[in-house]
């Protein structure tokens, strides 16, 4: 769980809390990121955890993914940082700052222990995590993050409205970034021990041998899409809707919570690939492609393509939605190259 809440946590504060797309998209890209990282190095060292080498080690976990390096270590350093170093830069604060700082780490060490302390990681692996994690998110942050948030800006404030080349530099970048995935999943020369087999079977069960090692770290790449899919939707959104936006200063939290029901509600269609039937015998980048990369990549897209947008059009915020590029299901007047169609209120089209 506390993986988790790192990844969505920060996206959920600044969508519905901050009302920020373009801190949603940064923190997804962050995510994104680290989930490359955590998979790939977890293929590429292809590191037992302890209780797969003795049976010494008590595990309170089951585990049958690669250990080395420690994917939670990585996030729950990585993700607290990302939001402490975005919140002294919007701030510009130095004492609370600090705190912040010192909170988010606080909490990464908490999470690494916990690790220790369920016998799925030595303590290598968790220092390796650490250090992965912080080095990433820094390195983002004072390299990227301003040249990145630029970008997302100008997108948004239509001062850039090239969606074109920008969607086609995005497909570059998710080509490439899944070709090395899946790339050093075939690659990787690895020799499982037979001992793992028999200890992993033994707390686990052997029906979970069958996805079991860089199996599962290959499925989880499928998590990287959360950036891509954000992305994509703020491209979506800009080009789509532009000018569309609520003008309701202060949103309550019932307000909040409403957006986030509208929110829900478009992620169902998308969350049910991960629960397809019929997966078991298909290829592992197939079943990759369709159980995980599909649904993440939908939740971010949706999110930040249609939330707020739908809750302007259903009443719940006040706003302005503009129609210069889409239309509905029931009049079909198309104005722009690409064939557009959402099942929402048509209104007069923008000067």
């Amino acid at each position: 769980m506390a993986l988790y809440g790192c990844i969505v946590l920060p996206i959920l504060v600044a969508l519905f809390g901050k009302r920020d797309l373009a801190l949603t998209t940064y923190f997804s890209f962050v995510v994104t990121i680290l989930t490359f990282f955590t998979n790939y190095m977890k293929m590429a060292y292809h590191g037992p955890r302890p209780f797969w080498s003795s049976d010494d080690v008590q595990a309170f976990h089951c585990s049958t993914q690669y250990g080395n390096p420690s994917g939670h270590s990585m996030f729950g350093f990585g993700m607290p940082m990302a939001l402490a170093l975005n919140y002294v830069a919007e701030k510009n604060v130095s004492n609370k700052g600090v705190s912040a700082i010192f909170g988010s780490l606080a909490f990464g060490a908490s999470v690494a222990y916990s690790r220790l302390f369920l016998g799925v990681h030595s303590l290598d692996q968790v220092i390796f995590g650490c250090a992965i994690g912080l080095w990433a998110v820094l390195s983002v942050h004072f390299i990227l993050r301003e040249s990145l948030m630029t970008h997302f800006k100008s997108l948004i404030a239509q001062t850039d409205t090239d969606y074109t080349k920008w969607a086609l530099v995005a497909s570059g970048i998710l080509i490439t970034f899944y070709g090395i995935l899946i790339g050093n999943y075939y690659t990787a020369d690895v020799e499982n021990l037979a001992e793992w087999d028999v200890r992993i079977a033994a707390k686990c069960g052997a029906a979970e041998l069958e996805e079991a090692y860089d199996a599962v770290s290959l499925q989880d790449t499928g998590e990287s899409a959360l950036g891509f899919g954000s992305y994509f939707g703020l491209l979506f959104s800009c080009a789509v809707f532009p000018n569309s936006a609520s003008t309701t200063k202060d949103h309550t939290w019932l307000q909040r919570i409403g957006w986030m029901l509208v929110a829900l509600v478009l992620v169902i269609p998308g969350a049910g690939f991960l629960f397809l039937p019929g997966t078991d015998g298909l290829d592992p980048v197939t079943r990759m492609i369709l159980t995980k990369f599909t649904p993440y990549f939908w939740l971010t897209f949706v999110i930040s393509a249609f939330s707020e947008k739908l809750s302007i059009s259903i009443g719940l915020f006040e706003g302005k939605l503009s129609k210069t590029h889409y239309t509905n299901l029931y009049n079909l007047d198309i104005e722009c190259p690409e064939l557009y169609i959402f099942i929402l209120p048509a209104t007069e089209k923008q000067e």
